[in-house]
């Protein structure tokens, strides 16, 4: 039932060296195009919302890997 927000939650931490705990399941691309979301979301109230929904349970996890967010998250990161 927590599985979702706590990947988020724990993906948002572990994008910190300093933070000590178990990354194989955060692969640098990952948290790289996690970091580049959640900084889409500073500016996109659309991307803010979905984001919120998925960590409130009302979306899937996978909504955050639409192909058409990953191509808007891609252009932001170059």
């Amino acid at each position: 039932m927590i599985a979702t927000p706590w990947t988020l939650a724990a993906s948002l931490d572990l994008a910190y060296p300093q933070t000590v705990g178990d990354r194989s399941g955060l692969s640098p691309e990952r948290s790289q195009y996690l970091a580049a979301l959640y900084a889409l979301a500073g500016v996109d109230v659309e991307v803010q919302k979905l984001i919120t929904e998925v960590f409130h349970l009302a979306r899937p996890l996978s909504a955050l890997m639409d192909e058409t967010l990953r191509t808007r998250v891609g252009s932001r990161q170059h």
